[in-house]
């Protein structure tokens, strides 16, 4: 699913970006910038994450998924994926430049069932992570989610010493980060991104 960015560049974007720049635009049917983002069911028998993204991945991959509700009137939303679950937790309010409220970002920790501790972390094909953008009075029932394995074949992702809950990772994908690029990153594949998101090192 990488996308081959030129020398230098990668993939930032801000939360108004996803939410307006994608998600709306989704919604409204119109064209997206590029195809970074694209349409992916993370739900149902045999979608557990490192299936569909690999359980050797430590890209982040932004996709649109459509939210199903378990009974056709009720208001619960189907979370299994194969042998887990998407665990959320409360969403927060993500605002724009101006301060206005323009969606929710729920994050999520990805369980398997049975795993014993009833962790996360007890499960062997990683620790995956999932944010959920949503826009607001929106009844279409799409988001865009950006997924990441913290943990590759037992190696860190990034610099984290230690598990953490998904409590603890509210605020850990949020927030997009500008962070020095180095050599190691400029030989991985990356997504081809708008202008609005590219940010050049």
């Amino acid at each position: 699913m990488a996308v081959q960015l030129p020398p230098g560049f990668r993939f930032m974007p801000t939360e108004e970006q996803l939410l307006h720049g994608y998600l709306l635009k989704k919604v409204k049917g119109e064209a997206l910038p590029c195809d970074i983002v694209t349409d992916c069911d993370i739900y149902g028998d045999g979608k557990e994450p490192w299936k569909i993204f690999g359980e050797n991945s430590t890209e982040k991959f932004y996709v649109f998924a459509k939210l199903k509700k378990v009974s056709a009137n009720g208001k619960n939303i189907e979370r299994k994926a194969g042998t887990g679950t998407w665990k959320g937790q409360k969403p927060k309010i993500v605002k724009d430049s101006n301060n206005n409220h323009i969606g929710l970002n729920k994050s999520f920790v990805f369980q398997v069932k049975n795993s014993g501790s009833g962790s996360a972390s007890s499960n062997v094909n990683g620790h995956w992570l999932m944010h959920e953008y949503s826009l607001v009075n929106d009844q279409s029932g799409y988001v865009l989610c950006v997924i990441r394995n913290k943990i590759s074949n037992s190696e860190q992702v990034e610099d984290e010493d230690k598990e953490f809950t998904a409590e603890e990772f509210e605020d850990k994908l949020s927030t997009p980060e500008i962070q020095p690029f180095s050599h190691h990153q400029q030989q991985q594949n990356y997504y081809m991104p708008p202008l609005a998101a590219l940010s050049y090192y």
